[in-house]
């Protein structure tokens, strides 16, 4: 087995077949080291927010054991809903297996509020 300039792992000519298990375990261990974090997005719905200036939550739970520390979280709109202005914050308390987004009715008809967000480790 040799290295890349980086230190990635690869098998070369004169390794056993056999061990290309361990030379594929090696290198995505490798991989999984050198990245240190973890990264997931999804889509949630808010429901609708009753009067205007009232806000909405939604939790949204991250893959099991993707995180180990709290990940970085950001939430926004999906979709425009016509005739208002909806705004989305994410919970100060994100915890490695989820969070909460906010969503805000600032004008217009209560509606129910799409948002994506996109959480990743540190």
């Amino acid at each position: 087995m040799a290295n890349t300039s980086r230190g990635y792992p690869y098998p070369v000519g004169t390794d056993r077949v056999a061990d290309g298990d361990n030379a594929m375990q090696a290198l995505a261990e490798k991989v999984d080291s050198q990245l240190g974090y973890g990264i997931c997005s999804g889509d949630a719905i808010i429901p609708a927010p009753g009067t205007a200036g009232a806000s909405a939550s939604v939790s949204v739970t991250f893959p099991v054991g993707l995180f180990t520390q709290p990940p970085k979280v950001v939430g926004s709109v999906a979709a425009a809903v016509p005739s208002a202005f909806y705004g989305v914050t994410v919970s100060t308390i994100t915890t490695a297996a989820g969070t909460t987004l906010y969503g805000s009715r600032l004008t217009g008809p209560a509606s129910t509020i799409p948002v994506q967000y996109i959480a990743h480790g540190r």
